[in-house]
């Protein structure tokens, strides 16, 4: 959640002081938190076999294990997914610089 914030951040959509709060919030409406090392080693073949970030594979194998829809302003993220056969959907960032 803070690196998807922190990606808002960069693209100016927030507030470097509008981080904490929104922080807050989104972790107010978290149901459940997985601890990523219940996804190991099975992640890290993920990350290996398609040539991505472990980060990313953790995020992508959640959202399997869960079977979410894995909501993401990352392109690369989002073509981990489509490569495993997660179920993604690819947020679009407004463009700041325009």
């Amino acid at each position: 959640m803070a690196n998807a914030l922190w990606e808002y951040f960069r693209a100016g959509v927030l507030a470097a002081t509008d981080l904490s709060n929104r922080h807050r919030e989104a972790m107010a409406l978290m149901e459940l938190v997985v601890y990523h090392a219940q996804l190991f080693p099975e992640v890290l073949t993920l990350a290996a076999d398609l040539s991505h970030p472990v980060y990313e594979a953790v995020y992508a194998l959640t959202a399997k294990r869960y079977a979410a829809v894995l909501l993401t302003v990352d392109p690369g993220l989002h073509d981990l997914c489509a490569q495993g056969g997660i179920e993604s959907e690819l947020f679009p960032l407004k463009d700041r610089s325009a």
